[in-house]
């Protein structure tokens, strides 16, 4: 009885992590439409510690997306998606300070951040060298927005084929095909 319950409660939270995120991206889809419910939402779903939804909620503020672009808030939400657990946030974060974009350039910084991957169910060297050549190129396209369609056709690539562990590396990287859409229409 009590495997019974606990593979019960386990199953039900899994269920209850994915509902989450699927909850995320459809009030990404609806802030995108201007709903200014879906902004106050989203930010309640990050206040119940969702990972996912601090992420987007980084991206958001990133970009812009129906709220004054602020780079500061951003890295805030990805540091605490970072904190809780590893699968989100981290190459975001430490992004903004290895490239100094809206912060001052800090690679230590930057690899504490990286460093908080977790690494337990993925090639982490893979994982560094994919992050390190997008990201990389994703700075670059900041500000040469030449470089934009062959990052997405790059990492696009890469989702198409992926096996599982390709497409953990990537929801890692802050690059699954939910974030790669949301980027692809940002710089549309």
């Amino acid at each position: 009885m009590k495997k019974t319950t606990l593979a019960l409660l386990l199953g039900l939270s899994c269920f209850a992590f994915a509902q989450d995120a699927d909850d995320a991206d459809r009030l990404y889809d609806r802030l995108e439409q201007q709903d200014n419910t879906a902004l106050t939402a989203l930010t309640d779903l990050a206040k119940r510690q969702d990972p996912h939804a601090l992420s987007v909620l980084g991206f958001v503020y990133e970009f812009g997306v129906s709220v004054p672009k602020n780079i500061q808030q951003a890295i805030d939400y990805y540091q605490q998606a970072c904190a809780l657990g590893g699968d989100y946030g981290f190459y975001n974060a430490g992004y903004f300070y290895q490239y100094g974009v809206g912060v001052p350039q800090d690679s230590a910084r930057a690899n504490q951040l990286l460093e908080k991957i977790n690494a337990a169910d993925i090639d982490i060297e893979t994982t560094k060298s994919l992050g390190h050549t997008i990201y990389e190129a994703k700075a670059k396209a900041e500000t040469d927005t030449e470089m934009r369609a062959p990052i997405l056709k790059y990492v696009s690539r890469y989702l198409n084929t992926a096996n599982a562990e390709t497409s953990r590396i990537f929801s890692r990287l802050g690059l699954s095909k939910s974030d790669m859409l949301r980027l692809a229409k940002r710089w549309a």
